[in-house]
């Protein structure tokens, strides 16, 4: 059972990965870059523990092509691990993710990423993993 569980959790990130990437050639037709918020590193909402965090290994995935910016955000997060901060990755204020990316993916529920004023979102390609704004469009 706990193999299972393990197996099905690590086929979410591989899923979260391939999402983001279909977003990412889609939107390169018109960009030569493209700058991805990725809300959330943490293992779960309102912690600063990213041991073992999926979303921490969804940004290192998105980190290596060499097209993407990765623009992480966690308010319980003060600075990126090494090994994630030699990638291509800025660890920044939710606010200003939101504004510069054109993808935004939620990974973790933090409540302040909740109490985010739902009309950053207008206009932008969402992937929301936790299930955090029903009203807002996602592919």
């Amino acid at each position: 059972l706990i193999r299972t569980a393990r197996e099905v959790n690590d086929n979410k990130i591989d899923w979260v990965v391939q999402k983001s990437k279909e977003l990412i050639f889609a939107e390169l037709k018109n960009e030569k870059t493209i700058e991805i918020a990725c809300l959330g590193l943490a293992f779960k909402a309102n912690i600063d523990d990213i041991r073992e965090s999926p979303a921490l290994k969804v940004v290192e995935e998105l980190s290596t092509l060499s097209f993407c910016k990765v623009l992480a955000c966690d308010p319980h997060i003060k600075k990126l691990p090494k090994h994630v901060s030699d990638l291509n990755v800025e660890l920044v204020d939710a606010e200003l993710a939101i504004k510069k990316a054109k993808i935004i993916l939620i990974l973790v529920d933090h409540d302040q990423f909740k109490s985010l004023n739902k009309n950053l979102f207008e206009r932008k390609k969402i992937i929301d993993t936790r299930g955090i704004y029903p009203g807002v469009d996602s592919p």
